[in-house]
């Protein structure tokens, strides 16, 4: 059985911040990594699917994503 899904609320008003106010696509994909499961209730598969990326990358973009908004600079990217 899978474990409940937690989701910050906090993160995801930031993430709809960002996706309305950004201008750069690897943010935009990050929020997006962060709002398709919180609000559309979307598996890490589906996710995965209608972002274009792995399923292992979901995760990565979420980890991304919450790294930006604590630091309040983009991280570099280090995979691929």
């Amino acid at each position: 059985m899978a474990r409940p899904r937690k989701i910050d609320e906090e993160l995801v008003r930031q993430a709809q911040h960002a996706v309305s106010n950004t201008k750069d696509a690897r943010e935009l994909r990050c929020a997006q990594a962060v709002l398709l499961p919180s609000l559309m209730g979307t598996t890490l598969d589906q996710t995965a699917a209608l972002l274009g990326v792995s399923r292992a990358s979901v995760p990565r973009l979420q980890a991304r994503f919450r790294q930006s908004m604590q630091t309040g600079k983009s991280p570099p990217n280090n995979w691929g």
